[in-house]
């Protein structure tokens, strides 16, 4: 789940977006013409994923809660937006607990049946 962060360039405050390096063309060439070359340039570009933001596609974004975001939060923002970016920021960090929770609750049901396995298989011997 991504946070909420700011741009130090153009002041945008949300989710940032994806960006990879390089260039899908030249991936999709070197693919049909050499496969090892293709294969290194898929690897490396897959590698060099970043997060830049949906406006200026600057790679500066600063998370909300740093003394500078405030700093241009407060200076750049009716309160009214304020107000609503803190509640996106609740509602992110209620979705990641329950995310937490669905996580441990099936990492709980693994581990059962993990262990179900174990004591089955030494019983059969």
């Amino acid at each position: 789940m991504s946070k909420i962060l700011a741009c130090t360039q153009c002041g945008y405050i949300g989710k940032t977006e994806t960006a990879i390096k390089g260039n899908m063309g030249v991936e999709i060439v070197l693919w049909l013409l050499f496969i090892i070359p293709g294969l290194i340039y898929s690897v490396w570009r897959s590698s060099s994923r970043y997060q830049v933001c949906p406006k200026c596609k600057n790679q500066n974004m600063i998370p909300l809660d740093s003394p500078k975001a405030q700093k241009m939060v407060k200076e750049e923002l009716p309160q009214e937006e304020i107000d609503k970016i803190n509640k996106k920021q609740e509602e992110g960090k209620k979705e990641e607990i329950k995310i937490r929770k669905r996580v441990m609750i099936g990492l709980g049901i693994f581990l059962a049946f993990a262990l179900l396995i174990v004591i089955l298989s030494k019983l059969a011997y």
